[in-house]
């Protein structure tokens, strides 16, 4: 977790005035400049907290919210099995944003624009990555990106749900969330099993091939034996 500055205190200002804006206004240049004005933050530090306008001031959202998820997870308890891990993980990013449901779909849609997809893509792969390493994955080869690529897929789908479920406590989201992780976990099974049988078949290959070369010494050292 990274300490603030006093540079993120004031984007944590700009930002709180933002958030009930952004629920009417959406995520555009006016409603920070109004946002910067109302929270009594000087216009020239305004540009030194958000440069380059709103898309720093979405990134740094979403980067709050990532943060805010450790914060959290540090306070509490820490199941021992990775499923169970991953699940209270995304519950947890999701309440971040329990307040501001609505800021948070219209930021969904603002990085769905196609100028914003290197920039949604960078933001999932630091949250999947974030939620991989508190729950203790130390993958370097293939899976530590299947993994970051399937759990970036759990979160976009569920946060799809979470920002209109209208369920007591949000059960409708954590049912639908629980069935993603079931699909992963099934997959990863099926692709662990197809692994080792593929394994098997090339062992088996080997074996025969090792079998066939050996007669063939054989034969070619008798045949060498009777000239």
């Amino acid at each position: 977790m990274t300490e603030t500055t006093p540079l993120d205190d004031i984007r944590d200002r700009i930002l709180a005035v933002a958030l009930p804006e952004i629920a009417f206004d959406g995520w555009s240049g006016e409603m920070l400049r109004r946002a910067v004005e109302h929270a009594g933050v000087d216009p020239n530090a305004g540009l030194v907290a958000f440069p380059r306008g709103i898309d720093d001031m979405l990134g740094y959202f979403f980067d709050r919210g990532d943060q805010n998820m450790l914060m959290r997870l540090a306070d509490g308890p820490t199941p021992e099995r990775i499923r169970e891990k991953i699940a209270v993980a995304v519950k947890t990013r999701l309440l971040v944003d329990q307040e501001h449901r609505e800021a948070l779909r219209r930021a969904m849609a603002a990085l769905a624009l196609p100028g914003r997809a290197p920039m949604a893509l960078k933001l999932t792969y630091r949250t999947t990555d974030l939620i991989w390493r508190w729950a203790g994955d130390k993958s370097t080869d293939y899976n530590f990106y299947s993994k970051r690529t399937l759990l970036a897929g759990i979160i976009g789908s569920t946060r799809l749900v979470f920002i209109s479920d209208e369920s007591d406590d949000f059960a409708s989201s954590w049912e639908f969330l629980d069935r993603r992780i079931e699909n992963v976990m099934q997959f990863e099974k099926l692709k662990a099993s197809q692994t080792g049988r593929f394994a098997k078949v090339g062992s088996f290959f080997q074996d025969v091939i090792g079998a066939v070369a050996r007669r063939r010494y054989a034969s070619d050292r008798h045949a060498a034996s009777n000239d």
